[in-house]
């Protein structure tokens, strides 16, 4: 399939997902004459524009900081179009914000279900679990994000949980990457002077 006519199904498939197939019709084409047959089921195409116009009604209610009523249209765009995970993700993240956790939780693990190297989810999954204290889930969730996404908030997340485990020489070097990507960030320079004070007091 020459490469031009590839990109364009492709980008039909990447709105329309799972509803929508392309095939040429026979295996006997002319190149410079080919059209590609597209079979859609109208209702699921329906329903995936439902889904896209909730998404976006439940980021404008976030942007204006009405989270709670976010999370109703994210879950509907959720419901609609399961096999999304950006309306996963903006679920997950709206139920942890709203304090609720255990949903959060549970939608944030759909997410990685779909999409397992999210380091978004993986970051906010890590975040639950590490304000729960359950630092052996957190820790490895964090490192597999990283794998991906160096960024100053991915660096300073590990880099709390291992000043949270005493391993304040390994935090300092995390906190140190944030800060020669953003010098500016709060989190990573309050928690490089919270570890070097503690990495002091148990020397």
């Amino acid at each position: 399939m020459p490469r031009q006519l590839q990109v364009w199904v492709n980008r039909w498939y990447g709105y329309l997902g799972s509803s929508v197939t392309a095939e040429i019709p026979n295996d006997n084409y002319d190149a410079s004459d080919l059209h590609v047959v597209l079979r859609c089921n109208l209702h699921s195409v329906e329903e995936l524009c439902i889904a896209k116009e909730a998404f976006e009604t439940g980021l404008s209610l976030a942007e204006k900081g009405a989270v709670a009523d976010a999370c109703v249209y994210f879950r509907a765009a959720s419901n609609l179009a399961p096999a999304e995970p950006t309306y996963r993700l903006a679920l997950g993240q709206s139920l942890q914000e709203t304090g609720r956790s255990a949903e959060a939780e549970t939608e944030l693990l759909r997410t990685l279900a779909i999409e397992p190297d999210n380091a978004d989810a993986l970051l906010i999954l890590g975040n639950i679990y590490q304000l729960e204290t359950k630092y052996e889930l957190a820790e490895p969730l964090y490192r597999r994000a990283l794998q991906s996404n160096r960024t100053p908030v991915h660096l300073s997340s590990l880099g709390a949980l291992l000043g949270n485990t005493a391993r304040y020489s390994e935090a300092i070097r995390l906190f140190d990457e944030a800060l020669a990507i953003d010098p500016s960030y709060e989190k990573a320079k309050r928690g490089r002077e919270l570890a070097l004070f503690s990495l002091a007091r148990h020397r």
